[in-house]
């Protein structure tokens, strides 16, 4: 890099900056802990409770034949999704706070009566896609399978749900160039001095 920092402070935030949007744009993920996961449950709560579950299965091995329906789709392999086997929880009553749950090496754990239904195993196939977290690109997998299992209405429903819990589907990929950055930088950084001084 040519131009001549301010200060070797300025020079390093810029360059943390230009890592976290490459980490960004390789991952899909906005962030390296699981913030979103909250809001992206109350969003799916709002959409089960409007679009309801779908299909719901009567047992372990009805839940296993649609598992295997999805994973031999093309759009699961578009999706990069391993192969899956869905077991079931045992209900614990109260202290069950999951409806399903993904672990590596592709299995499933449904719990009876809140996790044995189409919506839930979809949500877990989407980890299974490589998306160990809620962030953009979970969120996009999630869709997809839903679009293409559930149907599209269901798929715009969800996604405005995603919207109205404050989600954002799209990240911005492009880094600025150290100038722009650096012109950013003072402008929020007086912002911020005009805000504290009481000015704002």
């Amino acid at each position: 890099m040519n131009m001549q920092w301010p200060s070797k402070e300025l020079e390093h935030k810029y360059n943390e900056y230009v890592r976290k949007r490459q980490r960004q744009a390789r991952t899909g993920r906005t962030a390296r802990k699981d913030s979103t996961k909250t809001k992206v449950y109350r969003a799916e709560w709002n959409f089960q409770a409007q679009c309801g579950d779908g299909i719901v299965f009567a047992d372990l091995k009805e839940a296993q034949m649609y598992c295997d329906r999805i994973v031999n789709s093309k759009t699961y392999q578009d999706l990069n999704g391993r192969k899956a086997y869905v077991v079931g929880k045992k209900n614990m009553g109260n202290r069950s706070v999951f409806s399903g749950m993904a672990y590596s090496g592709g299995k499933i754990q449904l719990c009876p009566g809140t996790g044995f239904n189409q919506y839930t195993l979809l949500h877990e196939l989407a980890h299974q896609c490589g998306h160990w977290h809620h962030d953009i690109a979970f969120r996009k997998c999630l869709l997809r399978l839903v679009s293409r299992f559930m149907g599209r209405d269901k798929a715009k429903a969800l996604k405005e749900e995603f919207k109205k819990v404050g989600l954002k589907m799209s990240q911005r990929t492009s880094i600025k160039s150290p100038e722009q950055w650096l012109k950013d930088y003072f402008k929020m950084q007086a912002l911020r001095e005009l805000h504290s001084a009481g000015g704002v």
